[in-house]
């Protein structure tokens, strides 16, 4: 969906210097309604903020009323804390809301996220979601600015809904200035010091690097973003994990990721 956004994320095209630091408008309603009346088991909400689009809750019935069994909307989770909105949702047919959390604390969530205050905006939309009955489910993105109290995170997370993170996923450039991104994304071998058993799945990451984490996991589907270019080093040729691994966004070849890749002899898939 396209429209509104409350954040200005340092990560994201829509963060501040980035190539959509604007208001775009709305996706149409009747393209809304169509594509939430499609069918399906699962329908999801996302893109910029659901919540802003001011037919969200005639899109969510529709997708309920369209057979969806599952009804998810994906948000920064600011707005559901704002009036009767959580249960706005919920009494329309959403599910489960997907929600981030960039840090453990104010600090750390607020700056990476642009917005003051909206740690404390969404810590009140979390529990509003819940009082509504609806799922609540946590994630982040692995980043220079959080990746040393990611595990923190991963706490707070648990407190807040009774479960960790669903996930933490490697983060894309968001243009074409590598050092931009470099500013951004940490080396796999910092994110295996300090990740390590840490138990958080990590999301579209090469699997030698996302099983230091969590052994077991399994390999992500393609994303749909243009900027995620994957490659397969040459060392990744004769890995156990190769058919079902992500592989390697091509902008951390910047950063020499072939290096620290972990390439696997034994245990395939």
């Amino acid at each position: 969906m396209q429209g509104a956004c409350d954040g200005r994320c340092s990560f994201c095209d829509r963060g501040t210097g980035g190539a959509l630091d604007r208001e775009r408008p709305p996706t149409p309603h009747d393209a809304l309604l169509a594509a939430a009346g499609a069918g399906g088991d699962a329908t999801t909400f996302g893109g910029d903020e659901p919540l802003a689009h001011p037919r969200i809750f005639d899109a969510v019935r529709r997708a309920r009323e369209s057979g969806a069994r599952e009804i998810v909307v994906m948000t920064s989770g600011l707005r559901l804390a704002v009036g009767d909105v959580a249960n706005d949702l919920a009494a329309a047919g959403a599910d489960t809301v997907v929600v981030p959390l960039y840090g453990p604390d104010a600090g750390t969530h607020d700056r990476i996220v642009g917005a003051l205050g909206a740690f404390d905006r969404l810590r009140a939309g979390v529990n509003r979601a819940r009082a509504a009955s609806l799922d609540v489910r946590i994630q982040s993105l692995v980043l220079v600015a959080n990746l040393a109290r990611l595990r923190e995170t991963d706490a707070l997370a648990r407190a807040w809904t009774g479960t960790g993170l669903a996930q933490a996923s490697h983060v894309l450039p968001r243009g074409p200035d590598p050092a931009e991104f470099q500013a951004v994304a940490p080396r796999y071998a910092d994110v295996v010091r300090a990740l390590d058993g840490s138990g958080i799945p990590l999301g579209r990451f090469p699997l030698c690097i996302a099983r230091r984490s969590l052994p077991g996991t399994r390999g992500s589907e393609p994303g749909s973003n243009p900027a995620d270019v994957r490659v397969f080093p040459a060392q990744c040729d004769d890995c156990s994990l190769h058919s079902a691994c992500p592989g390697v966004p091509t902008a951390m070849l910047l950063l020499d990721a072939e290096r620290d890749l972990e390439p696997a002899q034994a245990d395939p898939v």
